[in-house]
């Protein structure tokens, strides 16, 4: 899979990307009703992008339903939770936060 370059320059240059693990929502303006709550993750940078502000990550980072959830780890796509036909996600926070965990534990092995 094509690695998420242009959103990590984008992060680079607004000065986000502190933290190696970042979680990153995409979701419309017309799918507000379904975001996500990213706010009690931790150990990880969260953002949130709009894609009807930002429609060149559409096909740059296969986006193909909204909300989409990816996991980083220094810059490289991990992990993926993407919004089924109701357009909201499924996962919890905890399956979430155990992906991001196991994430950081392997970089002590």
């Amino acid at each position: 899979m094509k690695d998420c370059i242009t959103l990590i320059i984008s992060l680079f240059i607004s000065g986000s990307m502190f933290a190696q693990v970042n979680v990153i929502q995409f979701n419309s303006s017309w799918n507000e009703e379904n975001d996500y709550n990213m706010s009690e993750l931790k150990n990880c940078e969260i953002h949130y992008i709009s894609i009807c502000e930002n429609p060149e990550l559409i096909k740059d980072l296969n986006i193909i339903s909204v909300p989409t959830i990816i996991i980083l780890d220094n810059g490289q796509e991990i992990e993926r939770f993407e919004g089924g036909i109701m357009m909201e996600i499924k996962a919890t926070q905890k399956e979430i936060q155990e992906e991001i965990d196991k994430l950081l534990l392997a970089k002590f092995n």
